[in-house]
């Protein structure tokens, strides 16, 4: 890796002592360094948490914000929506559909002044982001995100709080659906046998 990418190996160190302390990567001494598997019960917990915060994040938006600027955010979101309509047909996780997918919930979080939030929610959710890239490739879900954010964007349009939050909730909630069946295919991928 020193020469791959030009660095001492100082700087290996540090970096994969970290990614270590975040339950990234696995060193194991005299075999190797190897990417962590997925830990679901983890995974899950972080699900919880994210989606707490961004159901928070829109009952603020409908019950503090004037209406034209829900109004402003909606159009903001529809317009962030046509960007993620170029990625329809994209049959793998494009690292493009990522960075417009981010954009989408960054505008929630923005519109009301909590852009550290997000950074916040955002470091601690590296496993997320992790799983998500996998959920997604696994299931070729880029459309139904898509789907999913434009009615998002309709609730919070109609400042219908509760159908507004339970679609964030759906959208979010990605274990449950696909589990099983990524276990089964990829068993390799996983700790433990739940």
């Amino acid at each position: 890796m020193c020469q791959e990418y030009n660095i001492s190996r100082s700087v290996i160190r540090i970096v994969f002592t970290r990614l270590n302390k975040e339950n990234l990567i696995d060193i194991l001494p005299q075999r190797g360094t190897y990417v962590s598997l997925f830990d679901l019960d983890h995974i899950r917990n972080l699900e919880i948490l994210r989606t707490a915060v961004e159901k928070e994040i829109i009952f603020q938006i409908i019950t503090t914000l004037k209406d034209e600027e829900i109004d402003n955010i909606v159009k903001k979101l529809k317009e962030n929506l046509e960007k993620q309509l170029e990625y329809n047909e994209c049959d793998h996780y494009d690292k493009e559909f990522e960075k417009v997918d981010y954009e989408f919930h960054q505008i929630l979080y923005n519109s009301l002044g909590r852009e550290s939030l997000l950074s916040l929610v955002s470091e601690s959710m590296l496993h997320l982001v992790r799983w998500r890239a996998f959920n997604v490739a696994f299931d070729h879900r880029i459309k139904e995100l898509i789907i999913e954010h434009s009615i998002i964007i309709e609730w919070i349009a109609e400042r219908n709080i509760i159908e507004a939050q339970n679609a964030i909730a759906r959208h979010l909630k990605t274990v449950a659906s696909m589990d099983k069946r990524a276990r089964e295919q990829y068993p390799e991928y996983f700790k433990g046998d739940k």
